[in-house]
Order: C-alpha cells, then structure tokens, then sequence
C-alpha cells in the first residue's frame, strides 16, 4: 500500500481568528464582508425620531441605493443559469472585490480564480447566495480542474460554492496565504472527487498566513480531501490551517492532513466507509486515513489542536494517526469520539510530543489510543461518533 503521496501535501463556537469568521451565513457573512472590505457594520441608532428634510427629491427615509462599484452582482450583470460561471467571474475578479453568484447550477469551463499562487488577491470577496448548495459550478466528470486561491497583502472569502464533477488533472484547489494574510473556503463543497490524482486543496508549503477551510465538504479524492501538511515541512514556512467544522468522507491518504503549527481541526466529520473502487479501479494504491498529522520538526508543527470531532470508521485504516515525518512537533487530541471497525489502532503515536483527554472510542474493531486513555472512554457506554455532519452542511 501506499504509505505517503506528494503533490507538485459539543462544537467549539470561540474561533480566535478575525472576528469576521464567526458567521457562517446571514449577519455573521455579512459583517465579515464589510471587514474584509474595509467597511464597518457599526451604527449608533439614535432615540430621536429622524424627520425627513428636503435632499432634491428623496427624503432621510427613503434614500436611494449608492452604487459601489466594487460589489457586483452577477445576475444583476446579466448571467443566467447554464453560463460559464468562471467566464463571468475572470470578468470582475480583481483586488477589493465582492462579487455575488445568483443561486442556480452553472458551467465552469474558465478557471476563474488562478493568478499565481505567488501572487493572490487582496481584499477579494467571491460568495454565492443562498443556503449551503444553493449555487453549484459543474464543469462535469473529467475536466482537468486546477484552482489557486491565494491571499495576498489582503484577505480572501470564497463562500458557498459547490463545485460538481468528478476532476481530472491535478484536480485541486490550491490554498496560500502569505503572511499576515487569510484565506477562508466557507460552505464550500467538491463532493465528486477525483479520478487517478487529485486533492480536494492542497496548501503550499510557501503558505505563512492562515488558510481556513469552514463548513466544507470533501470527498473521494485519490490523495487527500485537505491536504494541510506541507507548510509544517522542513522546507515549509509553517503556516497555520484551520478546519472548521464541516464533512470529509472518503478520502485516500487522508480526509484531513495538518501540520503547519498552532492549526486546528474542531468540530469536522471525517468518515471512512467506502474504498472508492468503482472510481480509482483497482489497480490504485489505497490507504485511507481519517485525521493524519504527517509534518513536525524541533520548530515547526506544534501547538496543534484536534477537538470536537466525530471520526467514524468501517475500513481496514487509522482513523487518527499522528506520524510526523521527522518525528518532531507537539499538539493535543481532546473531547473526540472514534467509531473503529478496523483493526488499525484508533488512535496511533508514532512521534512528536501529543497528549490526549476525554476521547470516546467505540466500535468493533481497536480501541487503542496510543496517547494513553487519561480521562477518555472506551467501550459500549462511551459517546458514539455519527458520520453525519452538523449544519448547515447536514446529512448526505
């Protein structure tokens, strides 16, 4: 089996990032694309009673809209369901940019995002109306997929896409931030996969900034749903990512991947229940990992945080395994459930300074936590982990 693959690597509400992360939708969205943009949410209501005053037509109350030239709307724009929606973003997408897709199912034949990971945007907002899934970019099974989402010498949102198909190529989405910087995938969502190659994102091992994936859903990539390590390397800058939540199924190699330090993986369902044959053929090498912490050095890969997951598990693999490469790096499993069928340990130590408490490990298959059980549980009484994740990304 293949060990490793390189490309070209109760829910915590209390995120310390830039407040602008904290909602996923609604006023929380709103108010982080008016900080991104430099605009502030702040109002002082005033207990008096306003009275309309003459303006050349219109009164205090009823003041028409101001265009800002630096929101558009597409569909106000003219795009239609059917249309190549990279087309239309590669129109508009520029620093300081929001731009806002109607709900509807698109093409995506353009690649709208890529200016060089590099380079990067600033202050760019892309995000899609609706609730989760309402706006879904299809570029159809074998298309050779290839995003890069950098930030730079600003912050980038991109929030509630969905792309369909099964991705060809390298097939990822590649994240960087360069430091000072964040990316931030909200509500995105690449269900299909991937045919021989592919990662649902890769994070570069230039990544300085933060890179946070919030409320995704990643499955059936042939090497690795995120895959976050490479900044930890030893020829990483040891950027921080951050997965928030979210449902990553069914990945090889890993669902999850981190390394770079103080990331953090809080609230994800990572679920191992199908091998994917009918997809990669047989031939391909599978080993399938749920939570996979591969990079660590004595400087780099530290103060990382597992928290809050459900890791379930029906396959012959490590639901978390932490396994640094150079065995260095330190972090800490906490107030996790694992459901193992498998005969991998639940939870394998091979390096770096780790501890564990209250993990809640069940299943038919090893129950071992090789972190040392502290104040966790194991057995038939213990909490359960679901392959079903929470809201707003649900059951699918």
């Amino acid at each position: 089996m293949v060990d490793d693959t390189e490309a070209d690597e109760s829910r915590s509400t209390g995120l310390t990032r830039r407040s602008w992360l904290a909602g996923a939708g609604g006023g929380g969205l709103l108010f982080g694309t008016l900080a991104l943009l430099g605009r502030s949410s702040d109002s002082k209501a005033s207990e008096d009673t306003l009275t309309p005053k003459p303006t050349g037509g219109f009164s205090v109350e009823d003041e028409p809209d101001v265009d800002d030239p630096n929101v558009v709307h597409l569909g106000e724009e003219g795009m239609k369901e059917g249309d190549d929606a990279g087309a239309w973003l590669s129109d508009y997408i520029d620093d300081g940019m929001e731009i806002i897709v109607p709900a509807g199912t698109y093409d995506y034949s353009t690649r709208a995002f890529t200016r060089g990971h590099g380079s990067g945007y600033a202050d760019l907002v892309v995000r899609g109306e609706g609730e989760f899934g309402d706006v879904v970019f299809d570029h159809g099974d074998g298309y050779t997929f290839s995003e890069v989402i950098a930030a730079n010498g600003g912050d980038v949102l991109v929030d509630n896409i969905t792309w369909r198909g099964v991705a060809d190529g390298n097939g990822n989405i590649t994240a960087r931030a360069h430091d000072g910087d964040e990316v931030t995938l909200r509500r995105v969502a690449r269900p299909d996969g991937s045919n021989d190659n592919g990662e649902g994102v890769f994070v570069r091992p230039e990544h300085a900034g933060v890179v946070t994936l919030e409320d995704c859903w990643m499955e059936a990539f042939t090497d690795n749903g995120v895959y976050g390590s490479a900044p930890g390397g030893s020829s990483g800058n040891n950027g921080e990512v951050n997965v928030i939540g979210g449902l990553y199924r069914n990945n090889n190699i890993a669902n999850i991947r981190v390394g770079g330090s103080n990331s953090t993986v809080d609230g994800a369902t990572v679920v191992l229940t199908d091998q994917q044959r009918e997809q990669w053929g047989s031939s391909r090498s599978v080993n399938m990992r749920g939570i996979w912490v591969r990079e660590g050095t004595d400087g780099k890969g530290h103060d990382i945080t597992i928290k809050n997951c459900d890791v379930y598990s029906e396959l012959p693999y490590a639901p978390i395994e932490v396994n640094p490469r150079d065995g260095g790096g330190s972090g800490v499993i906490e107030d996790t459930r694992v459901y193992n069928e498998g005969d991998a340990t639940a939870v394998g130590h091979l390096g770096g300074d780790w501890e564990s408490d209250n993990l809640h490990i069940t299943g038919d298959g090893d129950t071992s936590n090789d972190l040392g059980d502290g104040t966790g549980c194991r057995g038939l009484t213990c909490e359960k982990a679901t392959p079903v994740a929470v809201e707003p990304v649900g059951e699918q």
